[in-house]
């Protein structure tokens, strides 16, 4: 673009020229209009993904939570359980020496 206000003040350019000039200039800018386009779906899609993957992030969170939770309740089953086995062993021991 700026050689052509050069060769206009040359006077060196013939019209040729000037039109491949104006041609490589228009090819330019369809080539950065689609590039912009491109530019624009991508940031679209790279916003997706990440709304997609925080989305996932906290449903994860939520299910990790959840089985920690689930975890601690068979824990306390199991506490329970064996306290209850262990009072049985005593309850058995104490009546074998009973009899």
């Amino acid at each position: 673009m700026l050689l052509l206000p050069l060769l206009f003040s040359a006077g060196c350019a013939s019209r040729g020229e000037i039109k491949r000039f104006q041609a490589q200039a228009d090819s330019l800018t369809v080539i950065n209009t689609i590039q912009l386009r491109e530019i624009a779906r991508l940031d679209s899609l790279l916003l997706e993904n990440s709304k997609m993957l925080r989305a996932i992030r906290a449903e994860q969170n939520a299910n990790f939570n959840a089985l920690q939770e689930e975890m601690r309740i068979i824990e306390a089953i199991m506490r329970d359980s064996g306290f209850k086995v262990n009072s049985l062993n005593e309850r058995i021991e104490s009546l074998q020496d009973d009899i």
